[in-house]
């Protein structure tokens, strides 16, 4: 596979010329295509979602793979400054923070039993490190409020789950019909992270004009101004309270998703606009 990779960078420098590779994610072949396309005089961007992988999630091998991309590409993509921050010093000459952008979605209208209703959801992947075991605590104050609902929807990748009646529990990965629906049959997410390099929800928060409730962790608070999210640490009492706002005071989340809609105008625009210019002048 690595002669067939080299041989086809190799043909593709003699059809081009000179000519960039750009890597957006973190694949066990980029330290391969990065080290190959240095040999063969052509530039190579990384994109770095997390330097350090995740508790629960580290994998050597793929760590030394990313360590040894970043070290062989030309410009290193931070999606934070917190992520940037954590890479030795020797690649700050040639790093830029550029943000998560957002995905466009198409909608379909959800059917809602009761509008006054406070609809929580926690989105993604459940690993460890994302505090659901919080939220789950968080929402025993609540358990005799039938107007507060949650829905944990995504992949259970952690061994317990709660036992609980009053939390629907969506187990499995989402098609973007399912994820889109989703998003717009509920009020506010959730994201009780008690590390995060920056997250892919934020960005679908953004994208979806959802007010959230965001742990203030890594690079969570980059991807959103302080009056863009109700900001809390990672503590079952700040959650409550959080929620217990939300229920109390719906023009708050108005004016939550209003600023986030001037924001999601703006965002991709503005990203564009760095990919170009890191583009033509590299």
């Amino acid at each position: 596979m690595v002669p067939y990779l080299f041989l086809l960078l190799l043909f593709k420098r003699i059809q081009h010329g000179r000519f960039i590779v750009y890597l957006p994610v973190l694949h066990s072949w980029n330290s391969v295509i990065t080290r190959s396309s240095s040999i063969l005089g052509c530039k190579s961007i990384v994109t770095v979602h997390e330097y350090q992988m995740h508790i629960g999630e580290r994998i050597k091998v793929l760590e030394s793979i990313q360590i040894k991309s970043v070290e062989w590409a030309d410009k290193v993509i931070f999606l934070t400054s917190f992520e940037q921050a954590k890479a030795n010093t020797f690649i700050q000459d040639k790093s830029i923070v550029i943000p998560h952008p957002t995905t466009p979605l198409t909608f379909k209208k959800a059917t809602r039993n009761n509008k006054k209703d406070l609809c929580l959801l926690f989105l993604g992947r459940v690993n460890q490190y994302k505090g659901v075991d919080i939220l789950v605590e968080a929402m025993e104050a609540f358990k005799n409020d039938p107007s507060v609902k949650l829905t944990i929807a995504g992949k259970w990748s952690i061994d317990s789950k709660p036992d609980t009646e009053h939390i629907n529990i969506i187990d499995k990965y989402l098609s973007d019909q399912e994820l889109s629906e989703i998003l717009f049959a509920h009020d506010v997410l959730v994201l009780p992270y008690t590390e995060a390099s920056q997250s892919g929800i934020v960005a679908l928060g953004i994208e979806s004009l959802k007010p959230m409730i965001v742990s203030k962790v890594g690079g969570l608070n980059e991807q959103l101004d302080s009056d863009e999210a109700i900001f809390i640490t990672p503590t079952v009492a700040d959650i409550q309270l959080a929620i217990k706002e939300c229920k109390s005071n719906p023009a708050l989340l108005q004016k939550i998703s209003s600023r986030l809609k001037r924001k999601k105008e703006n965002l991709n625009g503005s990203i564009k606009t760095q990919l170009n210019q890191l583009f033509q002048n590299l």
